[in-house]
């Protein structure tokens, strides 16, 4: 059975994914967002700052138990080739999601008996979603190029719910709208939700790579410091 993402979880999505804009009480909250498996998440190896005061033998000591820690990485490990085609994969894949946002203005619009500019605004923004965004998202061959585009989408979003809060009385019913998966804008942060599952997982493995890349320099680096030592 699928399991909600906690609100936690969707504010770390959303730079991303935002979609869960809605479900939150105020705008300042969206601030300094990361897109999983681009940018990097979790602890990582580094060298401690004051490797010049340890022993030969700990230093030592620490490059072996790195060089275990590597060699059985690298057993588990996708190649950063596969890792990154993976990760685009699963973006581009979600992004066709995002982009399902087309199907829902309208429906919000008639639900919710929307009028005059207010309507022409949101069936603007509808347009770029529909033809501008697709059309940016067929060309993106690279995690570089889709981090250019969710910059797009990202900006495009915000501008489309800046427009809702200007109208109050739409607003206050699209965020209770969202929180419920009945409605069909709650059908859609729901199906959010459930296809950022796969994409969690594959930013993991990219997060495992960095890890790896991170041991590599460490190892490097320690390697350097017994040979100074040995001068």
């Amino acid at each position: 059975m699928f399991k909600k993402i906690t609100p936690q979880a969707q504010l770390l999505i959303l730079g991303t994914f935002l979609t869960t804009l809605f479900a939150l009480p105020s705008l300042a909250d969206i601030a300094n967002t990361d897109i999983p498996g681009i940018n990097r998440s979790g602890d990582s190896y580094q060298v401690p700052e004051n490797i010049e005061e340890w022993s030969t033998q700990d230093v030592t000591s620490l490059r072996t138990e790195h060089q275990k820690s590597l060699e059985a990485m690298r057993k588990h490990q996708l190649s950063q080739d596969a890792a990154e085609e993976n990760m685009l994969a699963e973006l581009l894949r979600h992004d066709l999601v995002r982009l399902s946002i087309v199907d829902v203005i309208p429906v919000l619009i008639e639900d919710y008996q929307i009028e005059g500019d207010f309507k022409k605004t949101l069936m603007g923004y509808r347009s770029t979603f529909m033809n501008e965004l697709k059309a940016s998202h067929d060309g993106i061959r690279s995690l570089g190029d889709y981090q250019a585009y969710d910059f797009r989408f990202a900006a495009v979003y915000m501008s489309m719910l800046y427009a809702f809060d200007s109208n109050p009385e739409f607003y206050q019913q699209l965020k209770s709208d969202m929180i419920n998966d009945t409605t069909p804008i709650g059908r859609y942060r729901l199906s959010i939700d459930e296809s950022y599952l796969s994409v969690k997982q594959a930013s993991e493995k990219m997060d495992a790579i960095h890890q790896l890349n991170d041991l590599e320099k460490v190892i490097v680096a320690l390697d350097s410091e017994l040979e100074r030592r040995n001068r």
